[in-house]
């Protein structure tokens, strides 16, 4: 009995102490995912160069990842522009932002 109380006790023990590591892996990436957003967003901004809350092609061709490779940045745009209006809003420029996403590395 004295056996069986002790393994509960150090089963119930492990368990919670599991479930604390993993809120707190949660919430780590939780907040790496908000820094990545606000980064895309700061160079959203940076890109839309007359204010208008859409990138045009030549915009985003002005950023770092058209002047680098501007076939690849090509691509990354008419990728992104889902309703192929010719232009990127905020909604198709940040969909699918990921920490390690190439939507991130390119900039």
């Amino acid at each position: 009995m004295k056996s069986l109380i002790t393994t509960l006790s150090v089963l119930a023990i492990a368990t919670a102490y599991a479930a604390a590591a993993d809120e707190t892996t949660t919430t780590r990436r939780e907040a790496i995912g908000e820094k990545v957003k606000a980064k895309a967003e700061e160079r959203f901004k940076s890109l839309d160069a007359n204010h208008d809350d859409a990138l045009t092609m030549d915009e985003f061709k002005a950023g770092a990842l058209g002047k680098r490779d501007p076939s690849k940045a090509e691509t990354f745009f008419n990728r992104k522009d889902t309703n192929r209006d010719g232009k990127l809003t905020w909604d198709e420029y940040s969909a699918r932002v990921t920490v390690k996403g190439e939507e991130i590395e390119e900039e």
